[in-house]
This record gives structure tokens, sequence and C-alpha cells, in this order.
């Protein structure tokens, strides 16, 4: 059975909401994105999924389970 990929080239990219320790507040939601995502296991990804352009996010996808 094959998986659903979402997949894209550079500068494209992806990112997806994370649990960041580090940032305001301990246990804060933030997202996560550095420019090396360009695939994404839709069956595997739990939170929303946004598409960058180098720096600049340009789509969102709202992942439903």
């Amino acid at each position: 059975m094959i998986m659903p990929k979402l997949s894209v080239d550079p500068p494209y990219h992806f990112g997806w909401k994370i649990k960041d320790d580090l940032s305001q507040g301990k246990g804060a939601q933030g997202y996560k994105s550095d420019g090396t995502w360009q695939e994404v296991d839709l069956d595997k990804q739990t939170t929303d999924i946004i598409l960058y352009k180098d720096d600049k996010p340009i789509g969102w996808w709202k992942v439903l389970k």
C-alpha cells in the first residue's frame, strides 16, 4: 500500500506545530520550520502543516484525524 505524502522542491518547504519548551511559557505551541522538510507523511502527521517559500508562509493545511 502506498502511503500518502505531500512533497515540494526547494525553495519550498513545510513547517508544523510543535511543543517548544524553550519558548515563552513552558509547553507553549510554536511552528517549526528550518527549511529542511520537503516531504510530509500524511499518515503520521498529527498537526496542521504550513507551506513556506523561503521564510514566508504561503499555504496551510488543517490536519483532520
